[in-house]
């Protein structure tokens, strides 16, 4: 998850600056988090784990748009290729607000957060690009997770100064798999999954100790990835980022046909049977052509594909 990691920076006269950075689809204090880096209805649940690696799509050229406290439009999009962070092959997450980067890997180990990079942070007086590092990787989630589970994260977070600095912090964490809920966005409706995740990061940079924490909510569609998320930052405020919309919506339905009437009188009204419309995995319009349409949006028994149930009425 793209992760923000309340992240300690000595300024001039040793303020503290707080630099916000990625997304993870974006966490915790914007990265300020990873460098680290779901109320509506809860949906019944169901016995046994949940695999997490559908719940975070990073195959290359995937996109994602949100707006950020219900304005404006950025693109956060999986970039080509993959990037090597401490011998392990990592896809890397291209945050167009800030232009930061957010290292994941979503494999058998599970979905983890590997390192952030920021362009341009304020950093004694100047201003620099930013690295962090972090070993191990903060584990946002188990290749399986039962509802309510915790996974916790601990280790070494080395923040990278424009290649010149370097300063070795610590960091420790955790991510609850909280339940499932139905959640709507200007997106749309979807069934998703609520996860919470926390983190602080502490240690010394240069002579002054400085620590921060943070906390993210986020709401997760199966196979199409961060659909809201709430950040909390140090000093209590919020941000709220919500999806606009993805290349990974599929609103082209599974084909179907409604069995046909026989014996009907001219000019007599005719109901047809009901039909559920499957194959798409976001809200799509629907509609036809020479008679009218009932149709409601029934969320899906697992909260992966939606459905649409529609019925036909016409004059024989």
């Amino acid at each position: 998850m793209n992760g923000r990691f309340p992240e300690p920076v000595a300024g001039p006269q040793g303020r503290d600056r707080r630099i916000r950075a990625a997304r993870w689809t974006r966490r915790i204090d914007r990265f300020v988090h990873m460098a680290i880096g779901v109320v509506a209805l809860l949906l019944p649940l169901w016995a046994g784990a949940i695999a997490t690696g559908p719940y975070l799509p990073l195959n290359s050229g995937t996109t994602w748009t949100y707006a950020r406290d219900g304005s404006g439009a950025y693109v956060t999009e999986v970039l080509e290729g993959s990037y090597v962070v401490n011998g392990v092959a990592t896809k890397a997450l291209f945050d167009g607000e800030d232009s930061s980067i957010t290292y994941l890997t979503n494999d058998s180990s599970g979905i983890r957060e590997h390192a952030g990079f920021v362009p341009s942070v304020a950093f004694k007086a100047t201003t620099t690009w930013r690295m962090i590092t972090l070993s191990p990787p903060f584990k946002d989630a188990e290749p399986a997770m039962d509802i309510g589970a915790t996974v916790p994260s601990s280790g070494a977070a080395n923040f990278e100064y424009g290649g010149s600095e370097t300063f070795p912090l610590s960091y420790t964490g955790n991510s609850t798999l909280v339940g499932f809920e139905t959640i709507t966005v200007p997106a749309g409706t979807f069934d998703t999954v609520k996860v919470t995740v926390w983190s602080t990061v502490y240690g010394y940079i240069g002579t002054e100790y400085l620590s921060g924490s943070g906390m993210t909510i986020y709401w997760l569609a199966e196979g199409i990835g961060l659909v809201k998320e709430v950040i909390t930052h140090s000093d209590g405020t919020t941000t709220t980022y919500t999806l606009l919309d993805s290349n990974l919506f599929d609103t082209a339905p599974d084909a179907f046909a409604f069995t046909a009437q026989t014996g009907v009188a001219p000019g007599a009204p005719v109901t047809s049977d009901s039909i559920t419309v499957a194959g798409i995995n976001a809200p799509a319009p629907i509609g036809v052509v020479g008679a009218s349409t009932a149709s409601g949006a029934a969320p899906s028994p697992r909260p992966r594909e939606r459905s649409r149930t529609a019925r036909r009425y016409e004059s024989g």
